[in-house]
């Protein structure tokens, strides 16, 4: 029997990614931007603050998710040939800061017009609503339930972690019920 990848999707994560003192330093960066209303971008969900503010120090950040984006791309080349035949030496990314108060979350939504890859960067986000990923043909709940892989996909974030995944994924993020704000680093990256 021959086997041929149709579709593919991958979670691809990074754990202990910034020392303390770089955790530190961001986490009092993205509080006084808080603080001071530095760059807050309008539209976010209910009880988020989101912010487009570059931060001081950081490269050790734009470093790790522009490394995991290029090692995603390296492992959907040799899978997918369109996939391979569009890549460019360049590799360009956005990212923007939320900050989630107790009791909101993030709807339902994809960047798939956006970039290439979408990830996560996790300050403060264990215990803080699962991250939720939905498969596209399953999104109304309309597949045989014993077809594989049509259900939804839980994953419970780590501090210090970070996530990246194809932007075409959809996916949310639940009501954090915890005693403390979920904090992170939301990022795009595209292929030059």
């Amino acid at each position: 029997m021959e086997r041929q990848l149709l579709f593919g999707c991958d979670l691809f994560t990074k754990t202990n990614v910034a020392n303390e003192k770089q955790s530190l330093d961001l986490s009092n960066q993205i509080n006084d931007a808080k603080e001071k209303n530095i760059l807050t971008q309008g539209g976010s969900n209910d009880g988020c603050w989101r912010s487009s503010v570059r931060y001081k120090s950081a490269e050790w950040l734009t470093n790790c998710m522009l490394d995991t984006a290029s090692e995603a791309t390296i492992y959907y080349a040799e899978q997918d040939t369109h996939f391979r035949s569009l890549l460019s030496k360049s590799l360009n990314y956005d990212y923007w800061t939320n900050v989630n108060e107790i009791g909101s979350g993030n709807v339902l939504h994809s960047h798939k017009f956006f970039s290439s890859f979408s990830g996560i960067y996790y300050i403060q986000g264990e215990d803080t609503g699962d991250l939720v990923f939905y498969n596209t043909q399953n999104l109304m709940y309309d597949c045989y339930i014993k077809s594989p892989f049509t259900k939804k996909f839980k994953m419970n974030p780590k501090d210090n972690s970070l996530v990246l995944f194809p932007s075409w994924v959809p996916h949310e993020v639940e009501e954090n019920k915890s005693d403390r704000q979920r904090i992170n680093i939301a990022f795009n990256v595209t292929i030059g």
